[in-house]
């Protein structure tokens, strides 16, 4: 059976084409990664319309028991709206399904706190 382990739904904005093969290479034998797509345009509105499209992505992914975890695999769409916008897109998975969510950005934060981190620099390349 597929998924014996584990299931993991992932709810990725409609342009993304990393991190669906990431998850699946980092994925050990028996876990399975499921995800599907939320609308979305590459400006500070279309990472705020991604909100409206959680609670169907979410249905979609807890449909028939697919999924064990729900995971909103967007970075900057889960800090927005600032701190705490992860665990509310979190909050919303889970009432809608029942079933646990995290968002990246609270994976990130999770282990930076893990490792002790207290200063983060950040380098970025420019379109």
């Amino acid at each position: 059976m597929f998924g014996w382990r584990g299931r993991i739904g992932l709810i990725v904005p409609s342009s993304n084409s990393t991190f669906e093969p990431e998850m699946n290479a980092m994925c050990p034998a028996g876990v399975e990664v499921y995800a599907t797509r939320v609308a979305f345009t590459a400006d500070e509105q279309g990472l705020r319309g991604m909100r409206q499209h959680v609670r169907r992505a979410s249905r979609d992914l807890a449909a028939e028991g697919l999924s064990n975890i729900i995971v909103f695999g967007c970075t900057v769409g889960s800090m927005i709206e600032g701190k705490g916008y992860d665990e509310k897109i979190c909050a919303e998975i889970t009432a809608e399904t029942g079933i646990p969510a995290i968002a990246t950005t609270t994976a990130v934060i999770a282990a930076l706190q893990a490792l002790g981190t207290s200063r983060v620099a950040v380098a970025t390349r420019g379109a």
